[in-house]
Formats: C-alpha cells, sequence, structure tokens
C-alpha cells in the first residue's frame, strides 16, 4: 500500500535537509536552533521529533557525522590527528580523542594503525 509506505518514510524525508546541512556543515559549529529553522519547528519540538525519529539527540547525530568524518581521514589520508580534528568540527586534539575513542572504542592513533592501508 503506497499510502502506508508513504506515512512510514515521511517522518524521514521532512529530515532530509537537516541531514544534509549537517553533513555539508560538521566541520563548523552547528546550533540546535538552526536545525530547528530548517525543519520549521521551535527548537524542543524539532529535538523532539528528531529523537523520535532517529532515537538519538541531534547532538548525538552531529558528533556521530564528525566521528565518520573523521575515520575517513584517518584511514585515506596523511594528516596529523590534530588537523583531522579540526578538519572534522571538534575545536582541540583532545575533545576530539575523547569523544572518538568513547563512539568507537579505540583512540584515533590505534584506529589508524588498524584500518589504514
Amino acid at each position: 500500500n503506497m499510502t502506508e509506505a508513504y506515512e512510514k518514510l515521511r517522518p524521514y524525508a521532512e529530515m532530509n535537509e537537516v541531514l544534509e546541512h549537517v553533513r555539508a556543515n560538521h566541520a563548523r559549529p552547528i546550533k540546535i536552533e538552526e536545525l530547528a529553522r530548517i525543519a520549521n519547528l521551535s527548537s524542543s519540538q524539532f529535538e523532539r521529533r528528531f529523537r523520535k525519529v532517529f532515537q538519538i539527540s541531534p547532538l548525538r547525530h552531529i558528533m556521530n557525522v564528525r566521528i565518520r568524518s573523521a575515520c575517513l581521514l584517518l584511514t585515506t589520508t596523511n594528516d596529523t590527528i590534530a588537523a583531522i580534528a579540526l578538519d572534522c568540527g571538534f575545536y582541540d586534539h583532545s575533545h576530539f580523542t575523547r569523544n572518538f575513542r568513547k563512539i568507537m572504542g579505540v583512540s584515533p592513533r590505534d584506529y589508524r594503525k588498524e584500518y589504514m592501508g
């Protein structure tokens, strides 16, 4: 049933512009208010709707996008870990390393050693 399928996918489609914005701008600070504006919702409505659709907070999603970007750079470039941290939107090396380890279970250096060709 097409109507049923549309209803199931609609919440994701409504957030698509937000997801694209995060992907395109993850290297700079992103405020919840800015994402809420894109979704045409108040900040609190946006946070509730995002959490309901994706089962994580918008801030956790932003962090996940940044960490995924860092994983790619760690395994495809010889950039320093500090440079990668800045390129991925982290304000310093230790903030990056702490969050990377929390999400990936290893340090950025160990991740690079394990997965770089």
